[in-house]
């Protein structure tokens, strides 16, 4: 597996960003695990390893291995990564994090293999690579394994944002179906102010059988 970054998403505005704000001496999303990450353990039924691709500063991460799941992290921020260590470190839990670029990260050793995928508010930082990125991480997952996502979805507050790859409900649907057995979907609004931030999350378990 390769994790070579892209030097121009590594070195983009929302790198910037998200590097010099996981940089601060507090925990921006706090030390609790997030809601994608609890029902995604709720419905799973199977043991083994967890993949939280743009786990941020650890927080989901440390949630799975918690419940007894083999981790692995991935982000693009050495800010996250340090941060992730310190938060498992100081739950007393194992679990594996590594800065990488999910564009440019080969994931094809890791087909079939997770129990578990996560990818939390991630994927609309990627651009155009989204898609694609998230055909990978449906490949990870094994068969009878549950994939969690959260996106942004189009509008309000998300509009004009062409760096962004935006997602509705309907589309994350499509985009699973017909190899996952759709468990949860919502779409959601983050308000600010009078304005609110679209979201769209899936819950999915990989049908036995299919071909990712």
């Amino acid at each position: 597996m390769s994790s070579t970054p892209n030097t121009a998403l590594i070195t983009g505005a929302q790198h910037r960003f998200w590097n010099e704000t996981f940089a601060g001496p507090a925990f921006y999303y706090g030390h609790e695990a997030g809601p994608v990450a609890r029902r995604a353990t709720r419905y799973s039924q199977l043991r083994g390893e967890a993949l939280d691709a743009g786990c941020g500063e650890g927080q989901d991460l440390a949630y799975l291995a918690g419940c007894g799941y083999q981790s692995t992290g991935l982000d693009f921020t050495a800010t996250g990564i340090e941060k992730t260590h310190r938060l498992i470190a100081g739950q007393g839990v194992a679990a594996e994090a590594m800065q990488a670029d999910l564009t440019a990260f080969d994931f094809s050793p890791w087909h079939d293999r997770f129990a578990i995928v996560l990818c939390v508010n991630a994927l609309q930082f990627l651009g155009p690579a989204g898609p694609a990125v998230l055909e990978d991480l449906a490949c990870c997952v094994v068969p009878g394994g549950i994939l969690g996502i959260s996106v942004f979805a189009p509008g309000e507050l998300n509009q004009d944002q062409s760096d962004l790859w935006l997602c509705s409900e309907a589309e994350l649907v499509e985009r699973l179906l017909p190899r996952f057995a759709i468990i949860e979907t919502a779409a959601l609004r983050q308000w600010k102010g009078e304005a609110a931030q679209p979201f769209a999350t899936a819950i999915a378990r990989r049908r036995a059988g299919e071909n990712a």
